[in-house]
């Protein structure tokens, strides 16, 4: 477990071009946050914190879209707290049920729109606003401070917008340029690595997946649509990338004491060409692969190595012509879910989230403990659509302000009290930001928890304007995300629950059907290289969309109902069919190109359109999340293969294609349940290294 642990630490921790400038604006904009907030005294600084961590996405477009909704939201949740405090002025319970009503309609908003976030800015500020009216006795007072709070949160989401556009690594297309060299150079160094036979730690880890990558895509050519008439060499050089990362994985694992001369100069032949596609920059010309070596045509060399120069090859056979008339359009989208009127499930959300928030409040005013109303603003916070979800977020936001609370009181202990000026303050504060900003900049999986860090941290050195050693923040503060987790899971589960584990099946159902579209494809058509290209993105789309609903669903039944062994077998799935795509792709593109003999040609053809029904009746068990297979039908056509692979020990690409055959059989063996094939170990022996 503990190798797990490192392992995932140094998967989402790992150093990417996005992360280091996205730290960076994080932390310079922490800086002027803090600065500005200390100068102008503009009070609830740690909220300006958090309002800065949340508008600051991946690049400029992105930033100035999630920004505008941000301020929408912001302002919105004022004119209904204002509209409320004066209807409701002399009766605290029409000022209990209005502040429901502003809930229930953000949350509502939230899930029936694309526009959700201005939804959740508006219960989450509109509960905080709130609850300021029972602590707050002047009606001056509380008007003054509402709008220092609408202050504190709209100007750290301007300075967001501002620094993402004038600063250069936030621009799209820097950014997807900077993307595709990084992508590019841990190839050339794993493979510098594989061939001097140092001990490469690749694992995909350090390289951007496939769909930040088509996110990247997409904003840079909103930024600047010219770039769509590269589209087509774009999207084949994410192909090529994806097949040889997937090779290289083999060939890592391949790796031999001492490498023949062939693949040495086959394996610096393929790095010298990956430095050249490093330094692609979309708009301009594109650089020129070598050809290949002589001396490699025909060469024996492994099949992952024979993968990787076919990928290759094929992108520098390609002819890179822009499209005569670039048009780049965002397809239209409705504001609203079209069955936002009649699916009952919106509604039932809201109303959870509605009711756990009344809990709350209610349960810290009844004590009479107003530091504990974080509560209520947790209960709002983790309100995701799933339960899964919202327990993975709630973990997120305990164990961030946990982190962050003993970090903080370590420095208010011994750091603090020989601080007397604001630049002292900032000298303990930038590691501090750099840290938050290096996590919240990270997968989805600790995001979260970098902006909780932040929050404690911030809590208590910037609560005021000046040095502070109280420390019942910290405890009224974790008590109160405590309290409020364990009320909104509870409401979660036992009532209207949705499961992430229904989600799931509908992943894998749309998976397994855009696996057997792929498999049906005809390589000898003239459009199979746009079409597949397509499938393959959408695939790897759904893939990601997989692997974190499989996450969720052990979440909501890791500790409950099934044990973590149970649940490896729907872990494993997504990158399963992952493999199995990267290998039907590099047979059809070999039969494509007439290099294999017409039997085993039409031998393929039969195997590949078997997998593929079998696929398309593939279903996910409800009991155990597993495979059932209703037929098996593609075991016969994998004897043969295997049969005619062992008798006339063919080489080439001949043995190529049916070694990869016989890696999909096993493949899908793997993958369909141990009681639906009566065996669960692999119809074939061991083969030799060659297979």
């Amino acid at each position: 477990m503990l190798r797990r642990f490192n392992r995932l630490m140094e998967q989402e921790m790992c150093m990417t071009p996005e992360r280091v400038q996205m730290t960076f604006r994080y932390v310079l904009g922490s800086v002027l946050v803090v600065t500005i907030s200390m100068t102008l005294q503009i009070p609830i600084m740690a909220m300006s914190l958090v309002m800065l961590f949340f508008a600051t996405q991946e690049n400029a477009q992105l930033t100035f879209i999630s920004g505008r909704m941000l301020i929408c939201g912001a302002s919105s949740a004022l004119l209904c707290t204002l509209i409320l405090f004066i209807l409701t002025d002399d009766w605290p319970g029409a000022r209990v049920i209005g502040m429901m009503i502003i809930i229930f309609a953000g949350m509502f908003f939230l899930r029936v729109s694309r526009w959700g976030v201005i939804g959740y800015q508006v219960a989450f500020l509109g509960s905080y606003m709130q609850t300021l009216g029972d602590t707050t006795v002047s009606p001056d007072t509380l008007v003054r401070t509402v709008l220092w709070i609408w202050i504190a949160v709209i100007y750290p989401i301007v300075l967001a917008i501002i620094l993402s556009r004038y600063i250069p690594a936030a621009q799209p297309v820097r950014q997807y340029c900077m993307a595709i060299r990084h992508n590019w150079q841990i190839i050339a160094s794993t493979l510098d690595d594989i061939r001097h036979y140092r001990r490469s730690h690749f694992g995909g880890m350090g390289v951007i997946n496939p769909a930040k990558m088509n996110r990247y895509q997409h904003f840079a050519f909103m930024d600047n649509p010219s770039l769509s008439s590269h589209i087509e060499s774009l999207n084949l050089l994410q192909d090529t990338q994806d097949m040889m990362e997937a090779a290289l994985l083999i060939l890592e694992q391949q790796a031999e004491t001492t490498w023949s001369e062939e693949a040495l100069l086959a394996i610096e032949w393929v790095q010298q060409g990956c430095l050249r596609l490093a330094e692609i920059t979309p708009g301009k010309a594109w650089p020129t692969i070598a050809p290949l070596p002589e001396a490699l045509v025909g060469a024996d060399l492994p099949s992952s190595l024979h993968t990787i120069i076919e990928a290759l090859t094929s992108f520098g056979s390609f002819h890179h012509v822009p499209a005569p008339q670039p048009q780049f359009s965002v397809p239209f989208q409705p504001i609203l879910a079209r069955d936002w009127r009649t699916n009952p499930v919106y509604p039932r959300f809201a109303l959870k989230a509605v009711l756990a928030a009344f809990i709350c409040y209610l349960g810290f005013m009844s004590v009479q403990w107003p530091g504990i109303h974080t509560c209520m603003m947790t209960s709002v916070i983790i309100a995701l659509p799933s339960f899964g979800a919202s327990t993975h977020k709630g973990w997120l936001r305990l164990i961030g302000c946990l982190v962050g609370s003993i970090i903080t009181f370590f420095c208010v202990v011994f750091v603090v009290p020989h601080i007397d000026t604001i630049v002292g303050l900032l000298l303990i504060s930038l590691p501090m930001f750099a840290l938050c900003g290096w996590v919240a900049a990270g997968s989805a999986r600790i995001s979260y928890a970098g902006m909780q860090i932040l929050f404690a941290w911030s809590q208590i050195l910037y609560g005021s304007f000046g040095m502070t050693t109280d420390l019942t923040v910290v405890r009224d503060r974790l008590i109160g995300i405590l309290v409020g987790a364990v009320v909104s899971l509870t409401v979660y589960h036992f009532i209207w629950p949705e499961r992430s584990e229904t989600v799931l099946h509908v992943v894998f159902k749309r998976l397994f059907a855009l696996v057997g579209e792929t498999l049906r494809q005809d390589y000898r058509a003239s459009n199979y290289i746009a079409n597949t290209s397509a499938l393959a993105r959408n695939a790897k789309q759904l893939i990601d969309e997989a692997k974190t609903e499989a996450e969720m669903t052990f979440l909501e039944k890791g500790g409950m109902v099934m044990r973590r062994h149970d649940l490896r077998h729907v872990w494993k799935l997504p990158g399963r069919m992952g493999s199995l795509l990267h290998d039907v792709r590099h047979i059809q593109t070999l039969c494509r190109g007439a290099k294999v003999s017409p039997e085993i040609n039409q031998a393929v053809d039969v195997f590949l359109h078997l997998i593929a029904d079998d696929i398309a009746q593939f279903s996910i068990n409800e009991q155990d999340l597993q495979v059932n297979a209703s037929s098996a039908t593609f075991l016969g056509q994998g004897h043969y293969l295997r049969e005619l692979y062992l008798k006339q020990n063919l080489t080439g690409n001949d043995g190529v294609v049916l070694s990869l055959c016989l890696n999909i059989v096993e493949l899908m063996m793997e993958m369909v349940r141990h009681n639906t094939i009566q065996s669960s170990q692999s119809i074939f022996p061991a083969l030799d290294e060659n297979t």
